[in-house]
């Protein structure tokens, strides 16, 4: 489809219109970065108007900004045992007589299952062919219409179009895609891209999905054996660790195990997921010492840019200083240097994070540009 000719000719004209694309003004931090990488001046010297991909490109690093502190999750499969090879053979087998099953493998495979590496190829064939994802945006319904779901949904979404414009740009607006998951050979990440609405891998994905809630299946594994026969071979125990860096103490093991699995097993597989979230030799033990616990809540509450020694009087104010005879740790301090040392010590303990006291405070909040490093790659 051609685009119309640029009618843009200011930053400003263009942070308008983003602004009306999006139903409110665009976040700061990411539109200082569209402008620092030459994305508004391209909106603004192209002959063609391009604020659609403007939009695409913002929306994309909106996702990505949200990602950022998000717990970065690992699993691990301990293998099957004979119990779960043989039910593993035995639920590809049930699988493999399911109605939608055999309905897609005539339609788009000729009843004739592939090769795993066939497999992958196909899905990149077709990828190529159906072209371009659809989009599916989610948008509220205000009670003041008197919409009824139960109605010609055309002449519904007419309503809404009719609101007026200033009224419509208070709306949220949810936009997603629908994933397709899948594996290669040899590679133990699972692969995923977004698919055309009504294609044939929508209707993979929809069926790789259903299987997956059937079975347990992951729904990568599940993709595979609908177009090779490759049953997924259930693990006897998946250990999925998410290890949130923002805050450490936050990070968890989560252990899922048949209930054939004896206990002692299961205990030395979460020892071994421990073991690798902590590091070699390091150990992380209870806080039993309630003065310790208490500290570290007070300096998190009085970080607001008081020195050590302004949060010291306060805590001395509730926990005065006694004689060196007869003071218990946390009961009081002199100096400011010893205070600060416990303060971080405390909280540390506690959130497993590195507190960052005054002005090294405002460092946390520098905007790094490293979590938009792939969109770079992708639009530059």
């Amino acid at each position: 489809m051609t685009k119309s000719p640029n009618p843009y000719f200011s930053v400003n004209e263009v942070y308008t219109k983003l602004s009306n694309l999006l139903n409110r003004e665009p976040s700061p931090r990411i539109w200082d970065y569209m402008i620092k990488h030459g994305y508004i001046d391209d909106a603004i010297s192209e002959h063609e108007d391009i604020i659609e991909d403007i939009l695409v490109i913002y929306r994309e690093l909106e996702e990505l900004q949200k990602d950022k502190n998000k717990p970065q999750q690992t699993v691990r499969e301990v293998p099957p045992d004979q119990r779960g090879i043989a039910l593993s053979k035995i639920l590809s087998i049930e699988a493999a007589n399911d109605q939608q099953v055999k309905k897609f493998r005539e339609s788009y495979l000729n009843n004739t299952l592939l090769t795993w590496d066939e497999a992958v190829s196909w899905i990149k064939q077709e990828k190529e062919k159906e072209g371009k994802p659809t989009t599916f945006v989610k948008i509220p319904i205000p009670s003041t219409l008197n919409i009824t779901l139960d109605g010609e949904p055309f002449e519904w979404l007419k309503k809404l179009a009719e609101t007026p414009l200033n009224e419509r740009r208070t709306w949220p607006l949810n936009m997603e895609v629908k994933i397709l998951d899948y594996l290669i050979p040899g590679d133990q990440w699972v692969h995923r891209f977004p698919v055309a609405f009504g294609g044939a891998l929508d209707e993979l994905r929809l069926l790789s999905e259903n299987l997956s809630k059937r079975y347990g299946w992951p729904a990568a594994a599940a993709t595979i054996f609908v177009l090779s026969g490759i049953p997924y071979m259930l693990p006897k125990a998946r250990i999925t660790t998410s290890i949130n860096s923002y805050y450490p103490a936050l990070s968890k093991i989560t252990v899922q195990a048949s209930p054939a699995v004896p206990v002692n097993e299961i205990m030395d597989i979460y020892t071994a997921a421990r073991k690798k979230i902590l590091g070699p030799g390091k150990r992380d033990r209870a806080v039993t010492q309630q003065w310790r616990a208490e500290l570290a809540v007070f300096v998190a509450e009085h970080n607001d840019g008081r020195s050590w020694r302004k949060a010291m009087e306060l805590w001395n104010q509730q926990h005065p200083v006694k004689p060196k005879a007869k003071r218990m740790p946390g009961q009081g301090y002199e100096h400011p240097s010893i205070f600060a040392r416990d303060g971080r010590q405390a909280y540390e303990k506690i959130t497993g994070k590195h507190l960052l006291w005054g002005k090294e405070k405002n460092s946390e909040n520098n905007y790094s540009d490293s979590s938009f490093k792939q969109l770079k790659n992708i639009y530059t």
